[in-house]
């Protein structure tokens, strides 16, 4: 019996062979895939039930607080009575300083700005017999208004008055800015009413250290690159090359907060009420220009000035640093001018 030529073969067997390994990886790949949706379906549901869980466990925090104070309009929630009467004291001198600095500032209008903030004290002990506890002191309000961020600090016993008025002073500026939708988006949700002049000398140097050509032209007096790299409009001109790094507005945080800082310090309350009666759509710097009373130009020509001489604000130095500094000189005066004995 005459073979046939190999080259003439039925390909069948090869095929089914071939076939049969595609069905059995398809089946294989089909389960994988069925096996990580329902992974994936599972993991939903868990991270949905823990989100659950931390809300009902927020609410039953801001219902049921251990204890709690009102400072100078303020609620602060405990959420441990480990707090003793005297850091309670310091509480209270905290936000009643707090209060004095934004009234003198946005008359009545700080206060209630100060009132709208809800506050909550975590006191957290560490091992060891002589670790002093942490102190959480974070904010109640933003999470209600839907915010992804927020101030808060972590202290210890005995409290900080200084940075306790630091922090109640943000949460007021934020109450300030989310009442306007664009001037919250140009800051984002963030003003901490401070000094003027501390602001001017943060912006000039912002504006010359670390933003891009348009923004050092704009700090030396050209008030039309001022005018581009503050417009959230013109977003398009703010860079001069492909090559500049985008991720980084020429105007930081720093330097559009100097310019409300700028027109709350020459409208003072009158600010809040510009603001309530402006439409959400108002463009930021026209709405900060009706509040100073002034033309868009005018502003930031003004604005320009103030922080170019506020760039010369010498920084402050500690109390603690200065006195040390002296007692060194002093020391090292007197061992200089000793007599040599003879």
């Amino acid at each position: 019996m005459s073979r046939q030529p190999l080259s003439r073969r039925a390909p069948w067997p090869a095929l089914r062979l071939a076939f049969a390994c595609l069905v059995f990886t398809a089946s294989a790949d089909a389960q994988d895939i069925r096996a990580i949706q329902d992974s994936l379906a599972a993991m939903r549901e868990r991270v949905a039930d823990a989100r659950q869980q931390l809300a009902n466990a927020e609410f039953r925090v801001r219902a049921l607080p251990n204890d709690s104070l009102e400072l100078s309009g303020a609620k602060v929630l405990f959420n441990s009575a480990d707090v003793p009467p005297a850091e309670r004291r310091r509480l209270a001198k905290a936000f009643a300083r707090a209060e004095r600095e934004l009234v003198r500032d946005l008359g009545d209008d700080g206060r209630s700005l100060l009132a709208e903030t809800r506050w909550q004290i975590i006191v957290s002990q560490r091992p060891g017999m002589f670790e002093r506890p942490y102190v959480s002191l974070v904010p109640l309000y933003r999470r209600t208004a839907g915010a992804s961020a927020s101030p808060s600090a972590v202290l210890r016993f005995p409290i900080a008055q200084g940075s306790v008025s630091y922090l109640v002073k943000r949460g007021a500026g934020e109450r300030l800015v989310i009442r306007h939708a664009s001037l919250n988006n140009w800051l984002g949700g963030s003003l901490y009413l401070r000094d003027p002049a501390d602001t001017y000398y943060a912006a000039s140097r912002e504006l010359a250290l670390r933003g891009n050509g348009k923004s050092r032209r704009c700090v030396r007096g050209d008030i039309a690159e001022c005018a581009i790299i503050l417009d959230p409009a013109r977003r398009d001109e703010w860079y001069e090359g492909e090559s500049e790094n985008r991720r980084m507005p020429p105007a930081s945080h720093a330097v559009r907060e100097s310019v409300l800082h700028f027109v709350l310090e020459r409208a003072g309350p009158s600010l809040l009420s510009t603001i309530a009666a402006a439409p959400d759509s108002a463009e930021p710097i026209a709405l900060l220009a009706q509040a100073a009373g002034l033309s868009r130009e005018e502003l930031l020509r003004q604005w320009q000035l103030a922080i170019s001489s506020g760039g010369t604000t010498r920084a402050q130095v500690a109390p603690r640093m200065a006195l040390s500094s002296l007692l060194w000189i002093v020391l090292f005066g007197a061992v200089a001018v000793r007599r040599r004995p003879r």
